[in-house]
């Protein structure tokens, strides 16, 4: 039996009386949501989300993650939340650096934020895409010389590529070239303009930043349909997805060869 829950306590010592194991903890504390106030429940239960980084989740891990995701998208300032820590450090690093320089530590900058930007791509909501869609918008970079060029629209743009999104702007497994920066501020800008919806895998809403807006139908869980756009819809979206993958065109090749060798072998064995 759990013991009542101090305001003063840290989440470790909450953590550490809370059960056996790993599930039996995260379980009673699920349970028990409801004790800690909204950003409590942010900060604490996003620490299980972690587990969703693993390829394969056994089943408890993922009940675990689905019921804490569930959990923290029902949860007003669940990305908002992280949104004013990320902005904090990354405002406090920039006036350090204008000020006095000697002060700017870019390590302690990209330390504060290695939790904070990983959470948000488990958490696919308007607010989220609001929340990282404003951050890939800013154009400052800042290098030190001292540690990585520190590149705040970067840094969101891997956790926006990262969620769920039914319909990518940008088709590869990862996002690292200033094309695809552009990309993704074009598709933002149009759907912060109110001119493009998106949508979740296995969603049946399309979104815009507000919210909901209307529902596609047969929308399956692991389903990865193209979801309906209005105009001007991003070209290298388009080009992605009509385009023949080079791996189709050689197997033609090789069948064709093949074929073609098969014929002369054939004539060989006749004669």
């Amino acid at each position: 039996m759990l013991q009542s829950l101090n305001a003063e306590e840290s989440w470790y010592e909450i953590w550490d009386r809370s059960g056996s194991t790993w599930y039996d903890k995260w379980d009673k504390l699920l349970d028990r949501s409801s004790e800690f106030t909204d950003d409590q429940k942010i900060d604490y239960y996003s620490k299980a989300l972690g587990v969703g980084n693993n390829r394969q989740m056994t089943d408890k891990q993922r009940e675990i993650y689905s019921r804490t995701q569930e959990l923290l998208l029902s949860t007003p300032g669940h990305a908002e939340y992280y949104e004013k820590r990320i902005l904090r450090l990354w405002n406090d690093f920039r006036e350090k650096l204008k000020n006095d320089p000697s002060k700017a530590n870019g390590s302690t900058y990209l330390g504060g934020t290695h939790y904070d930007f990983p959470v948000l791509r488990h958490l696919p909501s308007p607010e989220t895409v609001r929340v990282l869609g404003d951050m890939i918008l800013e154009t400052e970079i800042i290098d030190t010389g001292e540690c990585p060029t520190i590149h705040l629209a970067s840094q969101a743009l891997q956790e926006l590529h990262h969620l769920p999104l039914a319909s990518k702007p940008v088709q590869n497994h990862d996002v690292f070239s200033d094309r695809d920066l552009e990309t993704y501020r074009l598709w933002y800008s149009q759907i912060k303009a109110g001119n493009r919806t998106f949508r979740f895998v296995g969603d049946p809403n399309e979104y815009t930043l507000a919210g909901p807006v209307s529902r596609v139908a047969d929308v399956g869980a692991t389903s990865r349909p193209n979801a309906e756009t209005p105009t001007n819809a991003v070209t290298e979206q388009t080009q992605s997805s009509t385009a023949i993958p080079w791996y189709a065109i050689g197997m033609g090749v090789v069948l064709v060869v093949g074929a073609f060798w098969y014929w002369l072998s054939a004539r060989g064995r006749v004669a």
